[in-house]
């Protein structure tokens, strides 16, 4: 049974009445466990360690940049290489998924969120997102002639990400993700 989401419509980017003043936000402020990138452009899934993001951004080594949607800077973040990631896991968005969810660049930035995070939820429900869990195997015979013999932890906190240009350059990607460093919220969308 497929789980149904609902989008919001699309929004009238002006005028813009919310924050206008960029403030940090970005791996080193979440309580994440695992970052999860959707490559729309590109039809790929990224899931790394939120703590290995933070830790990229804070060597310095990457150059910050600007969004923008009209005059406005609504974020900043380093675009980092994909292949800089130690501990990242990719995955193509399988082509059910995807066209139930299909993330159009004319989306507003909440749509595109939205349609993401319904893409990640479907992709973990049917085991094709690739999230690293942690297991470990049962020594106790008692536990084992029951029948259990690994236990998985896995209570992980998950934050999503449309990142249009995420993945391979020969699919149209940027060969990076974009980790975002400051946002300021200039459209009032959550």
């Amino acid at each position: 049974m497929s789980t149904q989401y609902s989008f919001l419509p699309e929004m009238d980017y002006n005028p813009p009445n919310g924050n206008k003043t960029l403030i940090e936000y970005g791996p080193a402020q979440e309580r994440s466990h695992y970052r999860a990138h959707v490559g729309a452009k590109t039809r790929r899934l990224y899931i790394f360690p939120t703590i290995e993001a933070a830790n990229l951004q804070k060597t310095g080594v990457y150059k910050l940049r600007s969004v923008t949607m009209g005059p406005h800077v609504t974020a900043t973040g380093h675009p980092i290489p994909i292949s800089h990631f130690a501990n990242i896991n990719e995955a193509l968005i399988p082509d059910n998924i995807y066209r139930r969810y299909e993330i159009l660049n004319t989306d507003n930035t909440s749509l595109k969120g939205q349609k993401a995070t319904a893409i990640v939820l479907e992709m973990l429900k049917t085991g094709t997102a690739p999230l690293p869990l942690n297991g470990q195997e049962v020594n106790d015979q008692t536990l084992q002639v029951e029948g259990c013999d690994i236990i998985i932890d896995a209570s992980l906190r998950v934050q999503v990400k449309c990142d249009w240009l995420a993945g391979p350059k020969n699919l149209g990607g940027t060969g990076n993700l974009f980790i975002q460093y400051q946002e300021a919220n200039v459209y009032e969308m959550y």
